[in-house]
């Protein structure tokens, strides 16, 4: 089998970085000044706040499922003709 050594995966993982902020330099979210520092444009801060904004809505969706699911876990599913699928017994 091949590993890969330590070195290997950390210099890929840095190419993997540089190739995400070139491309994000190119869409104009990114800057690199003279000094090689990279900062976030106008455009890229609301990219981050729209992302970040996403990023709540998702959580509170996925907070509202499992409450709704927590309220609801003793019901059984039923049929339109309100037999339940698993023991046969009527509503």
């Amino acid at each position: 089998m091949f590993f890969k050594s330590r070195e290997q995966k950390e210099k890929e993982r840095l190419e993997l970085i540089e190739s995400v902020l070139q491309d994000m330099i190119e869409d104009g979210e990114v800057y690199r000044d003279e000094n090689g520092n990279y900062g976030l444009t106008d455009y890229g801060l609301c990219i981050a706040e729209q992302k970040m904004r996403m990023g709540w809505l998702a959580r509170q969706i996925d907070l509202l499922k499992m409450t709704w699911m927590y309220m609801h876990r003793g019901e059984r599913k039923r049929g339109k003709d309100g037999v339940d699928e698993k023991s046969g017994d009527k509503k």
